[in-house]
């Protein structure tokens, strides 16, 4: 139960910290280790394609390849995840 009140927050903080609102390399962010951190945040590559797409017209494979590697691998650790709680699910 406790996670319904508390999955809103970190959502929205997640979102926040992703450079959706300032983008990551702005002049403010000028710690090279805080903007690695920031940089290996999953939607902060789905940001950058999404700009780089409607902003600039420029396609960058690289950064395609890390999101599809994000997608792949949440995926799988989200399958493993569930799988293993299956046994649990319809108990309350």
């Amino acid at each position: 139960r406790d996670a319904q009140n508390f999955l809103p927050y970190v959502l929205r903080i997640w979102v926040y910290i992703s450079g959706v609102l300032i983008p990551i390399e702005a002049r403010f962010v000028t710690v090279s280790w805080a903007r690695a951190v920031l940089q290996a945040n999953p939607i902060y590559t789905i940001i950058e394609i999404a700009r780089d797409a409607f902003i600039d017209g420029v396609y960058d494979p690289r950064k395609w390849m890390i999101a599809s590697l994000w997608a792949g691998g949440l995926l799988i650790a989200g399958f493993v995840y569930f799988r293993r709680a299956e046994s649990e699910y319809g108990l309350v």
